[in-house]
């Protein structure tokens, strides 16, 4: 019987990502919903605003871009 394989040997050729180096909520940074005035919403890039308020928070397709959210509006600006 093959002996088993230690995790570093078994993931020894990944390539591990730096997720936090992604960008999040791009669509959101215009978006008249993307601040609902708490510590929690304050950047375009968390993951609560307005429609989906803390503890809540926006679906991942919305967060990664691969989705547009359904509450997006355009900020007009003055």
């Amino acid at each position: 019987m093959a002996e088993k394989k230690t995790f570093e040997e078994r993931y020894a050729d990944e390539v591990l990502s730096d997720n936090t180096q992604k960008p999040k909520c791009e669509q959101c940074k215009d978006c008249i919903f993307r601040d609902d005035g708490t510590v929690y919403s304050s950047h375009y890039t968390k993951s609560s605003c307005r429609m989906y308020p803390y503890p809540k928070f926006k679906p991942l397709a919305v967060i990664d871009g691969s989705e547009q959210c359904d509450y997006y509006e355009k900020e007009k600006r003055k």
